[in-house]
């Protein structure tokens, strides 16, 4: 076999541009230490006896600076981190400031792939469908149907005020999707018009404030985090898929297929998606970043991922109390969030220019 020579396939050519961008590969470096980072955050800091205990109270040894040896003559033995060292200091209650980022190391990364990856399949789906069957009409029966299900869910696994509460705000969004667009035709809707009315007044809410008000109605945890951040969070990768999609199903091969019978989820799965799929990388790897920084805020509000996990966030909100007396509770998780977010906006970035022959290269 022939040594395959430099550029003979795309994802070649992509690689060795991105390589190129030296920027794309200082935040991929990054990114790789900080993924293996968190992997050893979750060894060391889990199980009844962790090697690294984030939780250890120590009130003789509180508000130490990094590199603080432990004093065995008031800590015990259990007190004293491995190396005897506490590398980052320690906080207001002598907890280890290191296995504490250790820990939140992990629950970012978590945070951050789980809520991104439930936000890419939502905005896959979402995006499919009105990239694919936007030119349909929708019944108005089967609307109502599925508002009356929704509602039920809704009311079901939450208090029933706030279900009904929340079963209005959605009856409410809806009709002004139907008085705002005119989607109207006969006596059905338009599938591409309500979606994109859907994305649309979601996208006119900030965010951050509508994760905020939805977490604070829920009960705190980690899972109810990650799912609030991926349901809040999918517009984006929708619009990309339907944009995609809308391009691709008059290409030739996409109209092959249907003339020869595959069915539509063959096409959309395995013809169209493949296809599509370059610019949702680029954006999942930028909202992995964005994630990050929301459980981040979240919990320096304190309404992020309650104890005894520890979070960067919250480390961050622990030490606004100490800014003048211990400025390293402040310093180490700012940083850290900073160097992480960068790195992933920097990554998305090269990502987006290496799969993109579009742009010009200088």
């Amino acid at each position: 076999m022939g040594h395959r020579e430099k550029g003979s396939s795309p994802l070649w050519e992509a690689w060795e541009e991105f390589k190129r961008n030296k920027l794309a590969m200082t935040g991929f470096i990054t990114f790789v230490i900080f993924f293996f980072v968190a992997c050893a955050g979750l060894v060391l800091t889990s199980g009844t006896h962790p090697i690294y205990d984030p939780a250890k109270v120590r009130l003789e040894a509180k508000l130490l600076p990094p590199f603080s040896r432990a004093d065995p003559r008031i800590l015990s033995r259990d007190e004293i981190p491995p190396g005897g060292v506490f590398l980052l200091g320690t906080d207001e209650l002598g907890r280890d400031v290191f296995s504490r980022m250790l820990q939140g190391a992990w629950v970012s990364l978590t945070v951050g792939f789980v809520a991104v990856g439930i936000s890419v399949v939502v905005g896959i789906i979402i995006g499919g469908i009105a990239g694919f069957y936007g030119n349909r009409t929708l019944s108005l029966r089967w609307i109502t149907l599925c508002m009356l299900v929704v509602s039920s869910l809704i009311c079901g696994f939450m208090h029933l005020y706030k279900g009904v509460i929340i079963s209005l705000c959605l009856l409410g969004i809806l009709g002004v999707i139907f008085q705002r667009y005119n989607i109207f035709k006969g006596r059905g809707i338009l599938v591409d018009a309500l979606i994109m009315g859907l994305i649309d007044i979601m996208l006119c809410f900030p965010s951050f404030f509508l994760i905020l008000t939805v977490v604070a109605l829920l009960p705190p945890s980690i899972y109810n985090i990650m799912i609030v951040i991926g349901l809040t969070s999918w517009m984006g990768t929708a619009r990309f898929i339907r944009a995609e999609f809308l391009s691709l199903r008059e290409q030739d091969f996409v109209i092959a297929a249907k003339v020869l019978g595959v069915s539509d989820a063959k096409i959309i799965f395995k013809h169209m998606l493949p296809n599509g799929i370059a610019p949702v990388l680029v954006s999942t790897t930028i909202g992995i970043a964005s994630a990050i920084l929301t459980e981040a805020g979240l919990s320096f509000l304190g309404f992020g991922v309650p104890p005894p996990h520890a979070t960067w966030g919250g480390i961050l909100s622990d030490g606004k109390f100490y800014l003048f007396d211990a400025p390293w509770l402040t310093l180490i998780p700012g940083i850290a969030i900073l160097i992480v977010v960068l790195a992933f906006n920097l990554f998305g970035e090269g990502l987006r220019d290496a799969l993109n022959p579009k742009i010009t290269r200088r």
